[in-house]
């Protein structure tokens, strides 16, 4: 099997008051056939315009883009470039930047050929932007499968086909909503982890409507460790510092998903979304814009990269 080799450059940055199109700049330009960006976004807002996305636009560029509302974001996002060993294609769906209803604005990206791409939304009436990338790992196992939060429950477990070390691996999903829950965070908000090396497990707070989840688990055998586990956020605060075993946060990055709200109120997107920094080594902050009494649950991987 190839080895997967990051060359050194990786980069990671925050941005604050983002409210429109904004760049960051890379300090040294990528292969953009070798590179991918993650980003993570805390929202100043629950207006449903400030939604962000994230894209390498060009070899030191990275594209921030909000849906037009007037309300500041914080942004985390990484970049890492591997010297051999992966293959990134990417892309856009553009069009109308205007949400109106929360499920109409998520989506899940499946492979379903080795040249085919499927974006799936349950929800329909807006149009919208879609930021889209393919990594393929010649020396990772990745496994990919679909499932399903049923209406009535608040959660499911699915099984993962070829057992993974754990500490090696981590997931990565999208998950899609139903007109039905209104734009409620408590039914719309999902988050995943790998709860043993057989089963990922997929929580909500709420148990309306179904939650469509396509997920990616990444087994990587270069040398790469993951921590993983839970932190919860308590109603009353902003920010929760979780600790962590000792790493190089030059060549590690964060990788979180969360559940919020409380039942029946669609207006905490912004207690209901975090950001996500290594305050020291050994140690995350999650921080949110606002509590509103809203109590939440990130679920998270630490990736440090050789």
């Amino acid at each position: 099997m190839d080895s997967a080799i990051v060359n050194g450059n990786f980069k990671s940055g925050t941005l604050i008051n983002v409210s429109t199109t904004t760049t960051a700049t890379l300090s040294r330009a990528v292969d953009l056939t070798k590179a991918f960006v993650y980003c993570g976004a805390k929202l100043a807002s629950s207006d449903l315009s400030v939604f962000t996305t994230c894209q390498l636009t060009g070899p030191t560029t990275i594209s921030i883009v909000t849906g037009g509302g007037t309300s500041t974001n914080t942004l985390n996002w990484y970049v890492i470039e591997y010297a051999n060993g992966v293959r990134v294609q990417r892309g856009s769906r553009t069009s109308s930047t205007l949400q109106t209803i929360d499920g109409q604005r998520t989506l899940i990206t499946r492979l379903t050929t080795s040249t085919n791409l499927l974006l799936q939304r349950q929800a329909t009436g807006i149009s919208l932007t879609a930021e889209w990338q393919v990594v393929e790992f010649s020396a990772g196992n990745v496994q990919a499968r679909y499932a399903e939060i049923p209406g009535g429950a608040s959660s499911v477990t699915d099984t993962i086909l070829s057992s993974v070390d754990t500490s090696k691996s981590f997931l990565f999903f999208s998950s899609n909503r139903a007109n039905s829950q209104n734009g409620v965070e408590f039914d719309l908000y999902t988050r995943g982890t790998i709860t043993n090396p057989t089963t990922v497990t997929f929580r909500r707070k709420g148990t309306t409507g179904v939650n469509q989840v396509a997920w990616y688990v990444i087994e990587m055998t270069d040398g790469t460790n993951v921590q993983r586990g839970t932190t919860n956020v308590g109603g009353a605060i902003t920010t929760e510092v979780q600790s962590i075993t000792n790493v190089n946060v030059g060549k590690s990055m964060i990788v979180w998903t969360n559940d919020t709200g409380l039942s029946g109120i669609s207006s905490h997107q912004d207690s209901g979304t975090f950001s996500a920094r290594f305050s020291s080594c050994t140690q995350i902050e999650f921080e949110r814009q606002n509590s509103e009494s809203n109590p939440s649950s990130v679920d998270w991987f630490v990736v440090a990269f050789q």
